[in-house]
């Protein structure tokens, strides 16, 4: 069984300019350190050293690095 690893993550800062308004600004990252998560087809054969795709890594579960920011003005 191979281990699977996700690192994410937020940060987040709110201004505020008068009483009742704010500025809210957060960055969110997904698989913040750029892991790979190896993928195998898992199938019946994949731990039969006979089998001609035995270690052949087809792909990544997760996809790269994401980052998103996003700002709310609140009144």
């Amino acid at each position: 069984m191979a281990w699977q690893v996700f690192y994410d993550t937020s940060v987040q800062r709110s201004f505020r300019f008068l009483e009742h308004q704010a500025l809210p600004f957060r960055t969110e990252f997904f698989n913040a350190f750029n892991r790979p998560n190896l993928f195998t087809d898992g199938g019946v054969n994949s731990f039969n050293l006979m089998n001609p795709n035995f270690g052949n890594i087809a792909s990544t579960i997760n996809g790269t690095r994401q980052i998103k920011f996003w700002l709310k003005y609140s009144f």
